[in-house]
């Protein structure tokens, strides 16, 4: 079992789905059809494909700044600091001058 430090705010982890914390369950339509989670403890899903019977947010693949969105204002809502992490300049993104 892995300690985690009392300071720390969001732990990321996968293959935890039988664990009691909040999930954004990522699902790709090779090996799916259907979420595996717990629709209590689920925050939304990040997929390729739709799952209209889940009412949860539901985001692409590739949507990292809706999906952050969400964690900061679902999960981070209470902590005095939010870390942003950005892509370098020349990387694709705005770097930083955003």
């Amino acid at each position: 079992m892995l300690r985690i430090p009392e300071e720390v705010d969001v732990v990321i982890t996968e293959e935890f789905e039988t664990q009691s914390a909040p999930k954004i369950e990522v699902s790709r339509k090779a090996p799916s059809s259907s979420p595996v989670s717990d629709g209590q403890e689920l925050l939304a899903i990040a997929s390729d494909q739709p799952f209209p019977s889940c009412a949860v947010p539901q985001f692409a693949l590739d949507d990292i700044r809706d999906i952050a969105e969400l964690v900061e204002r679902e999960v981070i809502r209470g902590c005095e600091a939010v870390v942003v992490v950005q892509e370098p300049a020349g990387a694709g993104g705005r770097g930083q001058d955003a």
